[in-house]
């Protein structure tokens, strides 16, 4: 009897696309952990006409600017009006304000893999802080716990854990309980790079009977968010999966629709991790629900995302998801969205990784399509000799 293998998506179309994508991606000259000079990430700012001279906007409106920026993963515009905000300090003699800032501008330069410049921002925010009088402790930890996630990002957890509980302690200092919580959820970060599990353990169930005490607010959302992402690395899922749910409920009822977008995005990671769980105990049926609530996930994060970044992270777990589980004519159905929206991202790490996402899953099809496309041809000479 003749037969022959079809494939699950045109070869063709396919390597066409994925040639183009590739050949995008390779025309970026993007690498993991890009080394940007500043002046690069920072768009050239046009000069007004003669005799127009444009009001110089009020520090706090740049520095909110600069943290709505951040929060959409603008990060080069962030750099750009938080060095303006910067400057109108330092022209104002208001150190302790622009200290603040920099610590702002270390964290923008840290989401760019700008390390140097990153650094230098933190030194010199932690400079200026020497200057003013120490009763600014909140200040104090905030810059502290930019210069955590710095030395984190750089590899040294001890360093960071260590420069974390001094955050804490500038925050009981002012009884700044979710400073507090934020610390320590940190600490938690770093123990668990260092290998510390126990006590990683110990003190995440600290913060969690506290954040679960706290009032319903945004920042009670966040907070838990940061907890059930940790239990998830850590391998608590079923907690991983509560806190998120629990979180995400606190998002939708304060009607805060970016972290809502990002709790989705979370309980599909989760979501996907247990059907990994249930499928190494052979719970076939729980590891096909699993799946299918990830994909449910993902697709909401899609649907609700305010931040670019966001959309494309959620899209991007759908596809290699997809692929995973070999739907394939549906993940490549995604592939012209995913480009399209890819191209234009700012350059940051997140973007870096995403393209990075991409090339891999792209690979991956591209391995499975030649796969069926050699089994279909071995079938058929089989078949006609």
């Amino acid at each position: 009897m003749k037969y022959r293998l079809r494939s699950h998506f045109s070869h063709h179309p396919l390597r066409l696309i994925i040639l183009t994508i590739l050949g995008l991606i390779l025309s970026l000259n993007i690498h993991p952990l890009p080394q940007v000079k500043a002046e690069q990430s920072i768009p050239t700012q046009i000069s007004p006409p003669p005799h127009s001279p444009l009001p110089t906007p009020h520090p706090i409106t740049l520095v909110q600017a600069g943290k709505n920026h951040y929060d959409a993963g603008q990060f080069s515009e962030a750099i750009q009006v938080l060095q303006q905000a910067s400057q109108t300090y330092e022209s104002t003699g208001d150190s302790l304000k622009q200290a603040q800032v920099l610590s702002l501008l270390s964290l923008s330069y840290q989401k760019l893999g700008q390390w140097e410049q990153a650094e230098q921002a933190i030194n010199t925010s932690l400079s200026l802080l020497e200057t003013v009088p120490e009763e600014n402790n909140r200040i104090h930890a905030q810059v502290l716990n930019a210069q955590g996630r710095l030395l984190l990002g750089k590899g040294n957890a001890e360093a960071a854990f260590e420069t974390w509980k001094k955050a804490e302690t500038f925050y009981k200092q002012v009884n700044d309980q979710i400073g507090i919580l934020g610390s320590q959820i940190n600490q938690a970060e770093a123990m668990q790079a260092l290998g510390l599990y126990r006590r990683t353990e110990q003190l995440l169930e600290q913060v969690k009977q506290e954040l679960l005490g706290l009032n319903d607010s945004p920042l009670k959302v966040t907070g838990l968010q940061t907890l059930g992402n940790v239990l998830r690395q850590k391998g608590d899922l079923d907690e991983s999966h509560q806190i998120l749910t629990q979180s995400l409920a606190l998002a939708q009822q304060l009607k805060l629709s970016k972290e809502e977008s990002e709790l989705l995005l979370s309980l599909g990671n989760t979501d996907r991790t247990l059907s990994k769980r249930a499928q190494v105990f052979n719970d076939k049926n729980a590891a096909k629900t699993y799946i299918q609530e990830a994909l449910n996930h993902y697709q909401k994060a899609v649907t609700t995302a305010t931040s670019p970044i966001t959309r494309i992270q959620a899209k991007l777990n759908q596809l290699s998801l997809l692929i995973e589980i070999s739907q394939f004519s549906t993940a490549e159905a995604l592939l012209p969205q995913i480009a399209s929206e890819l191209t234009p991202l700012p350059l940051s790490r997140q973007s870096v990784y995403a393209h990075v996402n991409l090339a891999e899953s792209l690979m991956k099809m591209s391995l499975v399509s030649s796969n069926l496309s050699s089994v279909s041809g071995q079938s058929s000479f089989a078949t006609n000799y």
